[in-house]
């Protein structure tokens, strides 16, 4: 009777456990953010795509509560800020939830979200998929998918637990695909963006909550 009991128990909790609402997640998410006030940290950068051929790139990354960050790199090619690791859940705002959904992988259990844009916009991803980790509540990974349904992305994260309780991505990687189809016919005198390809990032020498003087984000004129 006590095995039936406990086989009852820990079915209702695993049924419960899985009835988080978006808003739910999102604010057990957004926790984990306010944990970080500012940080600082030195970023090793790897790009290997298609048509270009980029250095390793040594980067120096600031960032202060709510959103400015700063770069400092002599030859640091930009990439999207959410490939850095800053706060992903604004981009949600001109996008609407489709589909919710708690799932299990050999990493763990994941709560799979899909969103789709609200407006049509050629050069905005038209869909948007997070992963988000069911127990440590930060986003493993982003996909996102071109309006034309040519370009897509994909962003993973790895992190690593700090002092307090806080979670900072240590390594990310961004892969960018192109749909196969008829190949492009270049017209003279343009140059081709790069389609395909991988971009990672890692992380080191985390300074985290020191109090960064607002002048790191003063651009310089």
């Amino acid at each position: 009777m006590k095995n039936i009991l406990l086989l009852l128990f820990l079915f209702s909790t695993e049924i419960f456990s899985q009835k988080l609402s978006e808003k739910d997640i999102f604010k057990k998410v957004q926790d984990n953010i306010d944990k970080v006030e500012d940080f600082s940290a030195n970023l090793i950068v790897t790009v290997d795509m298609e048509r270009i051929k980029v250095p390793k790139m040594d980067v120096g990354l600031y960032f202060k509560k709510p959103d400015k960050y700063s770069i400092k790199s002599k030859n640091f090619a930009m990439i999207p800020k959410e490939a850095l690791g800053f706060n992903i859940l604004s981009i949600l705002k001109d996008y609407q939830i489709k589909s919710l959904e708690k799932i299990k992988t050999d990493s763990g259990s994941f709560y799979n979200m899909l969103y789709e844009r609200n407006t049509y916009i050629e050069t905005r991803p038209l869909n948007i998929k997070l992963l988000i980790n069911a127990e440590t509540f930060t986003i493993d990974e982003v996909y996102s998918q071109q309006a034309n349904l040519k370009r897509s992305a994909t962003v993973s994260f790895k992190y690593q637990i700090f002092e307090n309780n806080l979670y900072l991505p240590v390594e990310t990687t961004a892969k960018f695909d192109f749909e196969t189809g008829e190949e492009e016919k270049p017209k003279q005198g343009v140059i081709r963006n790069p389609r395909k390809g991988i971009v990672q990032i890692k992380y080191q020498n985390y300074q985290i909550n020191k109090g960064l003087n607002d002048s790191l984000f003063v651009e310089k004129k």
